[in-house]
Formats: structure tokens, C-alpha cells, sequence
């Protein structure tokens, strides 16, 4: 039964980390761009 309780947390992780990758794509752009 505790599978079931990991499972949602999981994606909800990997929500996260994929939003902080796009974060910082888009930092890295800008600071591309700048430079």
C-alpha cells in the first residue's frame, strides 16, 4: 500500500526538476544572449 503513496510524490519530484531545468535553459539563453 505505500507504493501508492510514492507514486504521486514522484511525479511530482520530477515536475519540479523539470521545472527547474527549463528555468534554467532559459536563464542560460538569456545570459547567452547578453554576453
Amino acid at each position: 500500500g505505500q507504493e501508492r503513496i510514492f507514486r504521486p510524490e514522484r511525479k511530482r519530484i520530477s515536475l519540479n526538476s523539470a521545472k527547474r531545468c527549463f528555468q534554467a535553459v532559459r536563464l542560460v539563453k538569456k545570459y547567452r544572449s547578453i554576453v
